[in-house]
């Protein structure tokens, strides 16, 4: 179990949440997100924490992202099926939020190149190429999609079936500024942000 999870809340078209809601076991205590950072701080670090949040995500103005596409992870026990995911401004968002917590490695430092995503469905590898063409197929019959980045969660687990949310970060409101302000820091290198993931 993770101690915490940053996390981006998306809503879904109710087709692909009916997909989710059938085959991720998650889907019924976790909302359908984007991952910025797992695992993350405890909660009995939300003082200092919540202080390093506000600075990494000051300035961060809301934005969409584009799902062009579905893709699948293949482990030797699991098949994690996701909406793939684009935009440049998601990207810059990831990686500045790792760069101000170098010391939360994303994964654990389990994945060298991070692949943002949405899961739809966490089954048997023997059993993803159902998931796949059904995801496919419902996203086929949407229109263009795109998802609204407007808030950050602080999330924390609590099993059976629930989690928590510590703390709530809403981003500024869209703007002809620029959504994700970069932000030099060479203090520690953060993992790739790519879109493979070995």
């Amino acid at each position: 179990m993770v101690d915490s999870a940053l996390v981006i809340p998306v809503d879904l078209p109710p087709s692909l949440e009916h997909l989710r809601q059938r085959y991720d076991p998650d889907a019924a205590w976790l909302p359908a997100h984007i991952t910025l950072l797992v695992p993350f701080a405890p909660a009995d670090k939300r003082a200092g924490i919540a202080a390093r949040l506000d600075q990494a995500l000051a300035g961060v103005v809301g934005f969409t992202v584009q799902v062009p596409g579905v893709g699948v992870f293949y482990s030797p026990d699991r098949a994690v099926v996701y909406l793939r995911l684009h935009s440049p401004h998601l990207m810059r968002l990831i990686a500045r939020v790792h760069r101000r917590f170098g010391d939360y490695p994303p994964y654990a430092g389990r994945h060298p190149v991070v692949v943002p995503h949405v899961t739809i469905g966490r089954v048997a590898p023997n059993l993803a190429a159902p998931v796949l063409k059904a995801t496919r197929q419902a996203l086929a019959a949407l229109p263009a999609l795109s998802l609204a980045v407007t808030r950050v969660e602080w999330l924390i687990p609590h099993p059976p079936g629930r989690c928590q949310r510590i703390a709530q970060y809403p981003l500024a409101q869209v703007s002809d500024q620029e959504a994700v302000p970069p932000v030099p820091d060479q203090r520690r290198k953060p993992p790739a942000v790519g879109t493979r993931w070995p």
